[in-house]
């Protein structure tokens, strides 16, 4: 279903496309560079984020706290792109982190969520050795 009307004044560059950068460098402004790579790397994040659970949500966090970092005045807009620019090289840098390990993408992210390690359904875990690990499930009560 197509919308009559709507016309598009501002065409979202992909984080990786090669003229995401040169896009960057024609903002005046910190402000304006750091809302626009914010707006990439949430769309990056959220695109991807089922290609690896457990990297990008980690992603996303520390994104959350760099921009409620920013609201709250804790950084500046050119401490906040720094920021972000951290970010983008993480995610940039993730197919190396793979072939470093020997891993396939999907080998890293099995990897990754089965290195996290926490219990589902609110159950508690104790180590038991180097290689043993116990769970209980938890009781609410009220």
């Amino acid at each position: 279903m197509a919308a009559d009307g709507i016309e598009i004044l501002v065409k979202p560059t992909s984080l990786f496309a090669p003229e995401f950068e040169d896009e960057l460098k024609k903002l005046k402004t910190p402000e304006a560079r750091a809302s626009e790579m914010e707006h990439a790397l949430r769309e990056e994040i959220h695109v991807r984020l089922d290609d690896d659970p457990v990297f990008l949500t980690s992603l996303r966090e520390r994104l959350e706290q760099n921009i409620e970092d920013r609201k709250a005045k804790r950084i500046d807009a050119a401490k906040q792109l720094l920021l972000f620019d951290e970010v983008e090289k993480k995610i940039h840098n993730r197919a190396q982190t793979a072939d470093t390990l020997g891993l396939s993408d999907t080998g890293l992210a099995i990897y990754g969520l089965i290195s996290e390690r926490k219990p589902l359904n609110g159950a508690s875990c104790r180590r038991r050795g180097p290689s043993s690990t116990t769970c209980s499930p938890t009781s609410s009560r009220t």
